[in-house]
């Protein structure tokens, strides 16, 4: 009897935590696409701006420096944020290949009791755990992501202070 409530506790863990992987992954797109969205936009306003207004970059220098510093404060904010989701996400799914891994080794038959307690510690939210569990191959190739998404417009606004403005 315990076996099976176990079982069945185990398949619904493992339908939130997919659940939760999902979730995790429409709030980083839904972190990057703003960040991405305000950056491109408050540029081309200001760009948009100085054409309307025939100005150039140096007599808005003003204004670029402080779009500049703007970008690049809510660049690293967002990276923060989207590299929490995203470890939150990767011990979530660190935590599915575990159980997984039970499963199968124990043929979901029954489990012994040392499957048994590390199930029941595997069933607990996982997002919220402070442990290093989320770096696996792909947490690793999502970091490259974001460093790309908030490093390549925060270098550009860079080069475009120092080759503009200072």
């Amino acid at each position: 009897m315990e076996n099976n409530f176990l079982q069945q506790l185990v398949m619904d863990a493992l339908q939130g935590k997919y659940a939760a992987i999902h979730a995790y992954d429409r709030m980083i797109w839904m972190v990057r696409s703003g960040f991405l969205t305000l950056i491109f936009l408050a540029w081309s306003f200001l760009l948009k701006t100085g054409i309307e207004h025939s100005r150039t970059l140096w007599s808005m220098s003003e204004y670029v420096v402080v779009l500049s510093l703007l970008s690049l404060v809510l660049a690293y904010g967002a990276y923060r944020i989207d590299l929490n989701y995203v470890k939150r996400k990767f011990r979530v799914v660190a935590s599915v290949n575990e159980i997984k891994t039970i499963v199968i080794q124990s043929g979901a038959e029954t489990f012994t009791n040392e499957q048994t307690e590390r199930l029941r510690e595997l069933l607990k939210i996982a997002g919220d755990a402070a442990n290093n569990s989320y770096e696996l191959a792909g947490y690793h190739n999502e970091q490259l992501v974001s460093r790309i998404i908030y490093g390549l417009p925060s270098a550009l606004v860079v080069f475009i202070l120092f080759r503009f403005i200072l």
